[in-house]
């Protein structure tokens, strides 16, 4: 794929990053694709969970606590009947 030199490829300053905080680091670029990829789910995973807990949050199953740097989250017991009726009701996923 040939492109203008003066063009960033998309990930090039991703990469350099890496590399700046892992300056004795020496991988081939599947190692690097297979590093990028691991980022990528944990980041997403991250943003997932966050929305599932402010989600559950905003529904009044668990209790959001802003008293430290983060976030607590903890189960609002008060709500375990409509938590165990939203579980039940929850339709399958199906199965390509």
């Amino acid at each position: 794929m040939r492109r203008n030199q003066d063009t960033v490829p998309p990930y090039a300053r991703e990469i350099l990053d890496y590399f700046l905080h892992n300056q004795k680091a020496a991988v081939d670029v599947e190692d690097m694709a297979r590093w990028r990829l691991l980022e990528w789910m944990a980041r997403h995973t991250l943003e997932q969970t966050d929305d599932a807990l402010r989600w559950l949050a905003e529904k009044g199953f668990l209790i959001e606590s802003r008293t430290h740097p983060r976030s607590i989250f903890s189960f609002n017991g008060q709500r375990a009947a409509d938590a165990k009726r939203f579980l039940r009701s929850r339709t399958p996923r199906s199965r390509a």
